[in-house]
């Protein structure tokens, strides 16, 4: 869960898993918040603003004041998959507007921008709006709008970090979506730790599609890999357990399953880096079989490490099918 981890930032996070143990021998129970940097990753204030084809949105939720972006999908996203819509007859949304209605020009742009996805991303626990700008705008050249908040504590966001709070500010800003886009199929997209906070909005709510990104099974699996990852010693690692909030916070198996139930209808999209030492594949392909719904995908990256997975071409390739209906 080091997403774009160097070796300084590992130190940092191998510090936060000590002090929240107390540094002190025989500690074992491993806390949510463990995977935390501390300091959490800020950005420049100055840096919140609007730009070509994005603007700030803001979330106030039980104690903390969310900062993120709106990125508008590009007009040369949004023709390609107007073109596709059209190439589909009068059988789709659009090709009703505009053949069968004969619908103006600014009708017709209304109708295809409801046909275009909105992605709500969750980042890594490494990541911020500010320092991840690229993907988003990437994702948006594919014709998807794209909403993504920093994380309370995180970047351009006010309050204490928090992964139980994470949890719940997940469903807040997914609610607040679909209250601004309504008819909009609404895909939800986590990585590496995002990928719990949108396993848990899948579990609890209806939506249009779900994308995890290097999803780890659950907190039992991965805290061994992730301490190694850390540099922490063997004898050490053997005592290591994580607690119950954790356990519950990271158990993706159980929520992707739930989320399967709910969102019977809802594809399924899982990327994972071949290469990634970090939330290894075999954990990712466990999440995968245990999701119930029958439009499901699973993509191996050859060559992708664990924080190449989201930047690689074969993600972008296999994010741009899905989000065409493909």
């Amino acid at each position: 869960m080091n997403d774009l981890l160097g070796g300084r930032d590992r130190f940092v996070v191998w510090a936060a898993w000590m002090a929240l143990l107390g540094g002190v021998a025989g500690a074992q129970a491993m806390p949510a918040n463990g995977v935390i940097p501390q300091p959490p990753p800020t950005a420049p204030m100055g840096e919140w603003t609007d730009g070509p084809g994005r603007f700030r949105v803001e979330l106030d939720t039980d104690g903390a004041k969310l900062r993120g972006l709106d990125y508008k999908a590009s007009p040369a996203g949004a023709a390609r998959r107007d073109a596709q819509v059209q190439a589909k007859g009068s059988g789709s949304a659009l090709g009703r507007v505009g053949a069968a209605m004969g619908a103006s020009h600014d009708e017709q742009g209304a109708a295809a921008e409801k046909d275009l996805p909105v992605v709500v991303f969750f980042n890594g626990n490494a990541m911020t709006v500010y320092g991840a700008e690229a993907l988003y705008q990437r994702m948006a050249r594919m014709g998807a709008e794209v909403v993504v908040y920093d994380y309370r504590g995180y970047g351009f966001s006010e309050g204490r970090a928090d992964v139980a709070a994470f949890r719940q500010d997940g469903l807040a800003i997914f609610d607040k979506v679909t209250r601004e886009y309504p008819g909009r199929r609404v895909v939800v997209y986590g990585f590496s730790m995002g990928t719990a906070i949108a396993a848990y909005v899948a579990a609890e709510r209806k939506i249009g599609g779900l994308v995890l990104a290097a999803a780890f099974a659950s907190a039992e699996e991965e805290l061994p890999v992730f301490a190694r990852r850390m540099g922490l010693p063997a004898e050490e690692i053997a005592g290591l357990t994580p607690d119950d909030e954790a356990k519950t916070a990271f158990d993706e198996v159980s929520m992707v399953r739930e989320a399967g139930k709910r969102n019977a209808g809802a594809p399924l999209l899982m990327l994972h880096g071949r290469d990634d030492q970090t939330v290894p594949v075999a954990q990712g392909r466990e999440v995968f079989q245990a999701s119930p719904v029958k439009q499901k995908q699973f993509v191996e990256l050859p060559g992708a490490g664990h924080s190449q997975t989201v930047f690689v071409e074969g993600a972008f390739r296999a994010l741009g099918a899905f989000l065409a209906g493909k």
